[in-house]
């Protein structure tokens, strides 16, 4: 039986950004301050977005903002190009810190843009797609073909 014990920090804020690759060219959304109760229950975290709040951008200075998007940038290109995808950042002592990367189809992002239909039409429009990828079975027939031999 293993425990983890983390430290607690103090004064940490946290950021959303999401973004993507448009014609070799960054799209942001707008960065978040995730406003939340001191325990984050289900609700809160998966059903308040609901549209009728108007979305605030974080009042960060731009030294910041260009860090967020610098850390954004590097985790995206190679991972994650041709994809939209929202990171979650901790910021500590003006030092940004990446606390998760979410992928999942837009990653609930879609409430961060202004304008996510253009966004992400954008983004599909100018997905190149890759050839057929040839579909060989011989490793499997040869695993097949051994069963039952030692």
């Amino acid at each position: 039986n293993d425990l983890v014990v983390e430290e607690f920090k103090n004064n940490i804020k946290e950021y959303n950004l999401a973004g993507c690759m448009i014609n070799d060219e960054f799209v942001f959304s707008i960065i978040e301050e995730p406003k939340k109760k001191e325990f984050l229950d289900f609700e809160q975290k998966y059903l308040s977005f609901s549209g009728h709040n108007e979305l605030i951008e974080a009042d960060l200075s731009e030294e910041l903002k260009e860090k967020l998007k610098d850390s954004f940038k590097k985790i995206y290109n190679p991972l994650f190009k041709g994809a939209l995808i929202r990171c979650d950042f901790f910021i500590l002592d003006n030092e940004v810190y990446l606390n998760e990367i979410n992928p999942n189809p837009g990653s609930l992002a879609n409430y961060l843009f202004k304008d996510f239909n253009t966004t992400l039409n954008a983004l599909a429009d100018q997905i190149s797609l890759e050839k057929m990828i040839k579909i060989n079975y011989n490793f499997l027939h040869s695993i097949n073909g051994q069963k039952g031999k030692l």
